[in-house]
């Protein structure tokens, strides 16, 4: 597995929010009357940034990343195929069935931050994952989510938070949304699997599966 981070010094505000990839362009706003002369990206702007990659000799294991998220007090996240990383900047923790009762299964395939600052993880097999830090230096809570607590799968694909801080789950046998405490079983019966998962500006739910939205 390799993973990398790609910085600029004078991007730091701009890239907490925007992910610029090779060869595609940001949307452009509509311009507004202006008096100032128009600025232009630098030609060697791409030369600018500074690559950074960790491998395995740095930590990681051999396995895909599948998922990638931050919570509220800075970690970096990766799902992996053979368990979840966290990167604090300096080094690699991780957590796997071996070290962590919690987790049923390895295979991490979609991760979400939620408001309270905790995290969401999906697995391919064992159902739910939620993640609640710490106090200081004092190690975090995982707590397990399966089809007991209402998932209508324990086969998940997809996993992401709404506006208003509700999480969803996508599975194999449907999606359902975490409401008191376990998950509460909606559309199950006809729109199956739920890969993928979009809140849209006005309070819309995007639904993605095999060939339909």
């Amino acid at each position: 597995m390799l993973w990398s981070r790609i910085r600029h010094p004078n991007l730091a505000s701009l890239a907490a929010a925007t992910i610029l990839w090779p060869g595609t362009a940001m949307p452009a706003p509509a311009p507004r009357p202006s008096s100032q002369p128009a600025r232009v990206l630098a030609p060697d702007l791409v030369k600018r940034f500074r690559h950074d990659i960790w491998t395995q000799n740095e930590g990681l294991s051999g396995a895909a990343i599948n998922a990638i998220a931050q919570t509220a007090d800075g970690y970096l996240w990766l799902g992996t195929g053979d368990g979840l990383v966290r990167f604090g900047g300096a080094g690699f923790s991780r957590f796997r069935k071996s070290n962590a009762p919690q987790i049923v299964d390895n295979e991490i395939t979609a991760l979400a931050a939620d408001t309270a600052g905790g995290l969401w993880v999906a697995t391919s097999a064992g159902g739910v994952l939620h993640y609640t830090p710490g106090v200081r230096l004092s190690p975090g809570i995982f707590e397990h989510y399966g089809s007991r607590e209402g998932l209508p799968d324990d086969r998940l694909l997809s996993i992401a938070v709404d506006a208003r801080g509700r999480v969803w789950a996508g599975t194999q046998s449907g999606m359902a949304v975490f409401v008191g405490g376990r998950f509460k079983p909606i559309y199950t019966d006809g729109f199956r699997p739920v890969s993928y998962l979009y809140f849209g500006s006005e309070d819309e739910t995007w639904v993605g599966s095999i060939d339909r939205v």
